[in-house]
């Protein structure tokens, strides 16, 4: 995702964090959300949207169609992209009274948008993970500065007793 999240903003260093897939399926069922999933990349043509309706449309089949239409919308990708190699966790959208109770949204531009854990328990970021905060590795932008990124990581995951992912600077361009 370091083409939308790894640029170098306001002194910032370029990341890209990897997380552990086991993790991740942990922190979205706790979250509500489903995956996660590998995006799928392919060369061809968009499906036809009629290739996505089987029969005849009644009210079972149009929640069907419409899932599995959205599932392609969110996991689908150009060809282009696929040495990213990316997962997605994704949820339905729905926001109930347990969300509102438990602060489990955020507002973004005027919209409420779920909010997706790191962590199980308040600032408990291993509680029920392999790694701190589902973060298995960090991939350094190639003009970011390594040492400096590195030395938060120590101190950062030190305050939390425990090791700081592994670190490696990517050899794909952050644009």
């Amino acid at each position: 995702m370091w083409r939308g999240y790894g640029q170098l903003v306001s002194g910032g260093e370029p990341v890209a964090i990897g997380f552990c897939e086991a993790d991740l399926t942990t922190l979205a069922k706790d979250s509500c959300f489903e995956g996660p999933e590998m995006v799928s990349y392919e060369s061809g043509p968009i499906p036809e949207i009629l290739d996505f309706f089987e029969g005849e449309l009644d009210a079972g089949k149009h929640v069907e169609t419409t899932h599995r239409l959205s599932k392609f919308v969110l996991l689908y990708k150009n060809k282009h992209f696929e040495e990213e190699q990316e997962y997605r966790c994704y949820c339905g959208g729905t926001f109930s009274s347990r969300d509102r109770r438990f602060g489990q949204f955020s507002e973004v531009g005027g919209e409420f948008r779920k909010v997706f854990r790191l962590s199980l328990g308040e600032d408990k970021i291993f509680e029920g993970l392999k790694n701190p905060l589902g973060i298995k590795r960090i991939l350094i932008g190639p003009k970011a500065n390594q040492s400096k990124i590195e030395r938060y990581l120590k101190h950062y995951f030190a305050m939390h007793k425990c090791m700081p992912p592994e670190t490696d600077v990517s050899k794909i361009p952050f644009v």
